[in-house]
């Protein structure tokens, strides 16, 4: 945690929780600390969020993972020099995914906003641009997400679509994605804001 650690002047900072890319199965929260330091000048309390990867896990378990740490920072934020009840939820590439679901798994009202960086929301037609790439055998986005019997369910734009009106229901969105982006085309961000304020959640 960056920020309100021992700091007493700055117990009410709002904390923006960060959680790592890496394809479900590489990188660190450790890894992203500068990420952290330019947040926390910025103003922000930071936490830096791990969890378990693929092959150990696969992404419903890594989703209850993100899920625990949000419950801890908003049961001992206070004693951390933050504040848990006012939480902003960051994600960078599968990790944005895996914020997605855990909103959409029911923590929406307990974070105040999200924001996703160069993420896949729909892992049916991402896996189709992976074979399309013939990268489709060495990534772990089939094996992690449970094969192809779970991917609609696994996917943010076709879970929004099926819930219908969500006004009132989820916190704001802001989907950045780099037009440049070869690993996760853009249109991946596009279908879902498009989803998201079809469903009355606002988004951009």
């Amino acid at each position: 945690i960056f920020g309100g650690q021992h700091c007493d002047d700055t117990c009410n900072l709002p904390l923006v929780v960060f959680v790592h890319g890496g394809v479900y199965s590489r990188s660190r929260y450790w890894m992203y600390r500068l990420v952290a330091r330019h947040l926390q000048r910025a103003g922000f309390a930071v936490a830096l969020v791990g969890y378990r990867l693929y092959p150990t896990v696969g992404v419903p378990d890594m989703v209850d993972d993100i899920k625990k740490a949000l419950d801890w920072l908003r049961e001992h934020g206070e004693s951390c020099g933050v504040d848990g009840s006012c939480v902003g939820l960051v994600g960078h590439s599968s990790g944005g995914h895996l914020c997605t679901l855990a909103v959409l798994a029911g923590i929406g009202p307990c974070v105040n906003c999200v924001a996703t960086l160069g993420t896949a929301f729909d892992v049916g037609r991402h896996y189709c641009y992976e074979q399309s790439r013939g990268v489709n055998h060495i990534s772990p986005l089939f094996p992690a997400n449970g094969g192809r019997d779970c991917f609609d369910l696994l996917s943010p734009t076709q879970i929004i679509k099926s819930l219908g009106d969500c006004t009132g229901l989820l916190p704001p969105f802001f989907v950045g994605h780099g037009g440049a982006d070869k690993t996760v085309p853009q249109e991946q961000s596009e279908f879902f804001v498009h989803a998201l304020t079809s469903a009355g959640v606002c988004a951009r």
